[in-house]
């Protein structure tokens, strides 16, 4: 049964590149049939052929790598062991960690929450224009239609829901205490934006993140954030954040 989102994207589950064409992907879609179970092969084909539904398995996939480097990410897959961010665009480097981040046994709840500041990063440095002109280099190759701007933009910001997901399905382990424990002693300007509670700009994943959160346990951590509450209002806490002039529209 396959679990994480990059054994469900059809490019692993063929062995096909982005620059594939059609014949080739026909062929290791027939291939593939032969020892798979069900029609995963034939789903996974007619996904790839598709130029709308195609886009999607590309956001989740790896662009511009060797077939050395691709190699290593199936073997890595197979294994379910971590997979390296070296010598990986900003797009991949973001499907690497978040598959790293989803099949990760966390021992400390601070190793889940700066991995999700790591994920919310890497998703807010992607550059739309750069990742439109990757894509459709491939694409160029592969002999399918170019993707359009906001057709991208469309769907990058739907993987903000899998994104999401991803982060609810690990804060699950978490006890109420380990929730409140992270906010209270976390120093990243992100997570305090998040406890002051007004209108600081936040990154996407973060303020995801946010909506995860119950308002009781919001409560809790106000009451024992000391940078919080020794901040002297609106005012001493964004000063204390570093958001003072971010607010202010400085």
């Amino acid at each position: 049964m396959r679990h994480t989102f990059l054994e469900k994207n059809p490019f692993y589950i063929l062995e096909v590149s982005p620059g594939e064409k059609r014949a080739s992907i026909i062929a290791k879609a027939e291939e593939k049939a032969f020892f798979s179970k069900g029609n995963e092969c034939e789903e996974a084909q007619a996904r790839l052929l598709n130029p709308e539904k195609r886009l999607s398995a590309e956001l989740d996939w790896f662009l511009g790598l060797s077939t050395e480097k691709t190699s290593d990410i199936y073997n890595c897959v197979r294994e379910g062991k971590e997979i390296s961010t070296d010598g990986l665009s900003s797009s991949s480097q973001l499907n690497a960690v978040l598959y790293n981040f989803s099949h990760t046994s966390y021992e400390d709840y601070f190793e889940i929450g700066y991995s999700i500041l790591e994920i919310d990063d890497l998703y807010s440095s992607i550059d739309i224009d750069t990742l439109l002109s990757e894509i459709n280099t491939y694409r160029q190759k592969a002999g399918v239609r170019e993707v359009l701007k906001d057709e991208l933009e469309r769907i990058f910001n739907s993987k903000r829901t899998q994104i999401r997901q991803l982060i609810s399905e690990k804060l699950a382990d978490l006890t109420e205490e380990d929730y409140i424990e992270f906010y209270v002693y976390n120093d990243s300007d992100q997570v305090k934006a998040l406890c002051v509670g007004w209108n600081a700009p936040l990154d996407p994943v973060v303020e995801d993140w946010f909506y995860v959160i119950e308002p009781r346990v919001w409560t809790k951590i106000y009451c024992l954030s000391d940078w919080l509450t020794n901040a002297g209002g609106a005012s001493g806490a964004f000063q204390i954040c570093g958001l003072q002039s971010r607010t202010e529209g400085g």
